[in-house]
């Protein structure tokens, strides 16, 4: 994700949940006065654990809608290992994986050492039609 586009980092102290919402919206949380939702992107992604311990983070960022108002939320991580500056160049273009949330989520991906990392898409995740 752009690092433009994050606003603050906070450690998990819990969100009031809200009922008949997705399994990766964990609820919501006061920031300021605004309340913002609150994505686990651990289930948005279709992985089973979402225990949270005290490595959780919750990255704080904005986005824009079609109306070109700012769109607020939480993304529950594990933990923050490094922030990292990456060349346009060593990104490939995620492949297509179907039509399914979590593939359209991932714009692009680059290697590093031995894995894959995820390049998000904050527009995707923030305008989901589950978060509207």
């Amino acid at each position: 994700m752009d690092m433009l586009q994050i606003n603050d980092f906070q450690r998990w102290s819990g969100v009031t949940p809200v009922p008949h919402t997705p399994s990766y919206l964990c609820g919501v949380m006061n920031l300021h006065g605004d309340i913002v939702p609150v994505i686990d992107l651990r289930t948005w992604f279709g992985c089973v654990d979402t225990s949270y311990s005290d490595s959780t983070i919750i990255i704080i960022v904005t986005s824009f809608d079609e109306q070109h108002s700012q769109r607020h939320a939480g993304l529950v991580v594990d933990t923050i290992l490094e922030s990292e500056e990456v060349m346009n160049s060593v990104i490939k273009p995620a492949p297509n994986l179907g039509d399914n949330r979590a593939a359209k989520a991932v714009t692009g991906l680059f290697s590093k050492q031995n894995s894959m990392v995820r390049i998000l898409d904050l527009h995707f995740l923030l305008n989901h039609q589950a978060l509207a």
